[in-house]
């Protein structure tokens, strides 16, 4: 698909600036890695190669248009979304999310699912991402607007998952927060 060609252009872009940085800067973001270790499902501790943190901060970075950086960040501490919900009003035309505002230095990634039959539950693989929002406010509107853009007329009664998550200016995503919404007419 178009998004699939447009992820893996991202990370070959990523790779050739990985070779052409100074042995310094590889060397800077091979020290960097202990302070973004992170436990994986098991409980393990697991620590990203230089490359890989490299390549992840970047993508999260291009991915919200903004430019890549060639130094090690520091990590900063990432806001919550707690209790998220969604509500689609087909009606009103309006997409309306709990949190209505993006902190400063930070972009709000909303990715939602396509519409989906009652009986679905399982959402893994299925969110595409459907709008950035720069700090400042959400407006319902504009996100409805998204939302039929990327997924076409939204029937009534369907299910959508959407999965929001902030993106800080170092690149470092924070943990995503989901809600499923039933579409109201």
């Amino acid at each position: 698909t178009v998004a699939q060609m447009g992820s893996r252009n991202i990370l070959a872009t990523l790779s050739a600036q990985w070779s052409v940085l100074t042995d310094a800067q590889r060397k800077a973001w091979n020290g960097a890695v202990d302070a973004w270790q992170k436990t994986d499902v098991f409980g393990d501790l697991r620590k990203p190669t230089g490359k890989n943190l490299f390549t992840s901060l970047n993508k999260n970075l291009l991915g919200v248009s903004k430019t890549a950086i060639l130094s090690p960040p520091a990590k900063v501490d990432m806001p919550a979304i707690d209790r998220l919900t969604a509500t689609l009003n087909v009606t009103a035309s309006t997409l309306t999310f709990s949190i209505t505002t993006v902190p400063a230095n930070m972009v709000l990634q909303v990715s939602a699912t396509a519409p989906l039959n009652k009986g679905v539950s399982f959402y893994s693989g299925k969110h595409r991402v459907i709008a950035n929002v720069a700090t400042g406010a959400i407006t319902p509107a504009t996100m409805y607007t998204a939302y039929v853009a990327k997924f076409g007329a939204v029937p009534a009664g369907a299910n959508i998952n959407f999965s929001l998550k902030y993106i800080a200016a170092n690149g470092q995503a924070g943990v995503p927060a989901t809600s499923t919404a039933s579409v109201t007419p």
